[in-house]
């Protein structure tokens, strides 16, 4: 999906909330009384230069029609004429130079989120109602895919979103604790009268924020970022700044930061020379503590930490018109080295490291973005050989009880039974093969040697075959170490695929090992040339590297099981 519809996408039907989003039953928003302080805004960012003559009577122009007029969802071909069209693109593009790509991707990030944080406490308030407590799935969704209580991720705030769009008085007046609280919070069980705060959020983007008239929406932001910046008194606040723009989804703001129009920004001049926490919630000391209480703290760059939270126009713009680069350095630090301070990693495995985390949270605009947009190659992950064994595991084998963001797209998982469950998530999952294999992902990542099944199969119907008897043995030891791991990977593979499928469509390994070649073959659309040269000097010092030894094993078998 383009950036330029990130709102079609989540249409509020999908949710059990049966949101109905008609122009005439929206609360219409007053235009902004202050209209010289967006041109004074303007103006600032402009480093004092007069605003052009045809982007300020634009701006009175959309203020003098109010709420109807280039809001954020309307489109070019709506307008009614030469001069309507000339005034919105003029709005579109002042919002496109210092705030985000467009009105449209920017509120669109904030709504592909709040529905994500809804849906989420909507099913661990089913799901736990019922007895089954899933209450870490929280951890799970914003954090590392396989150290989810180790390593932490971004956490993005419901209210922020609403104060950047409608102001902060706003944003207080409708989250008033008082009147709301999380959704599977004490004080909401305790009180029926409290309204979900996450649901709220994401009713107020979806039926009052989308329809706001361009011009607000560029104001309430302007004024929100410029408050921010007028507290900044260091460096330190200044990548605050910086790393809230990308969080947030807010490109052009970022942009605006790194020029110097919010403050000086010293040795920070530059897309790469920013690492920013991942987390930034305090930790405490636990040296001396247990092992289960230390804590790992991740350091990445601007492009890394705009592709964990979704946004796609934050890596495009720090990718490809920054000039940030993939092998970007990142940093950490542990809580019970806290004296250290933070550790410049330089082992080259950021891209790897970002897109393992994007693909195991079940993110395929984020990876479509990062390989058809920004040239990410297939081919750094086996750098890390435990990135392909986890994307493998996550990919081909299947659990009776399946953990989002791979259970499927059902709501009432719950009352599946444990087939259904496995269907449902195994559909879930060859849905993000699928676009692997058409944006070129290589087979022999998976699958480096051919299993020898035809003899198998041979020997089978010769019924001179059984496993665990003598001859299966004598058939098995007769293979090459390759051939037996290959055997093995499929096999397993093989049997997910039959535990998510009727008896009827069950098959051999052989049989299977053929479909999934022919997936490949009919699927793969597009082959990863183009960024072939620019990327060689990268890929010969990580293959260095592997073939001194990092992360390599004889026991290949290890990384798939």
């Amino acid at each position: 999906m383009s950036d330029d519809q990130p709102l079609k996408k989540f249409k509020p039907s999908k949710l059990r909330l049966k949101l109905k989003i008609k122009e005439k039953t929206v609360t219409k928003t007053e235009s902004i009384p202050c209209t010289s302080e967006l041109i004074d805004l303007l103006t600032q960012l402009n480093e004092g230069k007069p605003l052009d003559l045809t982007l300020i009577a634009s701006i009175h122009e959309a203020a003098s029609r109010g709420e109807g007029f280039g809001r954020v969802s309307a489109k070019y071909e709506q307008l009614s004429n030469t001069k309507e069209e000339t005034l919105m693109m003029h709005l579109h593009k002042i919002f496109q130079e210092h705030i985000g790509k467009s009105p449209e991707v920017v509120v669109g990030n904030a709504l592909r989120i709040a529905r994500e944080d809804l849906l989420m406490e909507e099913k661990i308030s089913e799901v736990s109602g019922k007895g089954a407590l899933i209450g870490d799935e929280r951890q799970r969704q914003l954090n590392h895919p396989e150290l989810h209580q180790f390593v932490y991720g971004p956490n993005l705030d419901g209210k922020v979103w609403l104060a950047l769009f409608l102001g902060k008085e706003r944003a207080d007046k409708l989250l008033d604790p008082e009147k709301t609280a999380p959704l599977n919070s004490l004080e909401i069980l305790e009180n029926s009268n409290l309204k979900a705060r996450e649901r709220v959020v994401f009713e107020t983007l979806s039926m009052e924020v989308s329809w706001l008239s361009i011009d607000v929406l560029m104001f309430n932001i302007l004024k929100y970022i410029r408050d921010l910046a007028n507290a900044t008194e260091d460096m330190q606040d200044i990548a605050k700044l910086i790393r809230f723009s990308v969080l947030y989804g807010l490109d052009g703001v970022m942009k605006d930061i790194l020029r110097g129009r919010y403050g000086d920004v010293g040795y920070f001049s530059t897309v790469n020379s920013f690492l920013v926490m991942l987390d930034d919630t305090p930790i405490e000391d636990t040296s001396g503590d247990d092992f289960f209480s230390i804590r790992k703290r991740l350091y990445w760059p601007l492009y890394a930490l705009g592709a964990l939270v979704g946004h796609t126009n934050i890596v495009t713009v720090a990718l490809n018109e920054l000039g940030a680069i993939y092998d970007a350095p990142s940093g950490h630090e542990f809580s019970h080295r806290l004296e250290e301070g933070m550790i410049i990693d330089g082992d080259h495995t950021l891209p790897s490291e970002l897109f393992h985390w994007v693909f195991h949270k079940n993110m395929p605009d984020m990876v479509e973005c990062l390989v058809k947009e920004c040239g990410f190659q297939f081919r750094w992950i086996d750098h890390k050989k435990y990135i392909l064994k986890s994307m493998f595991k996550t990919l081909f084998l299947v659990s009776d009880y399946p953990r989002p963001p791979w259970d499927g797209e059902d709501e009432d998982m719950f009352f599946l039974s444990s087939g259904q469950r496995r269907k449902a998530s195994y559909k879930a999952k060859m849905k993000m093969l699928d676009l692997l294999i058409s944006l070129g992902f290589p087979f022999e990542l998976f699958f480096p040697t051919e299993p020898l099944f035809e003899k198998e199969e041979l020997v089978r119907k010769n019924g001179k075959l059984q496993e665990n008897t003598q001859e299966w043995s004598e058939y098995f030891n007769g293979l090459t170490k390759a051939q037996r791991k290959a055997i093995i990977r499929i096999d397993r593979a093989r049997g997910s695929y039959n535990r998510s499928h009727s008896y009827k469509d069950a098959l051999t390994s052989g049989e299977f090992y053929k479909k999934l070649k022919t997936r490949w073959e009919e699927g793969q659309e597009t082959a990863q040339i183009s960024k072939l040269d620019e990327y060689e000097a990268l890929d010969s010092r990580w293959r260095n590297q592997t073939e001194d030894g990092d992360e390599s094993s004889d026991d290949e078998d290890a990384y798939y099981y």
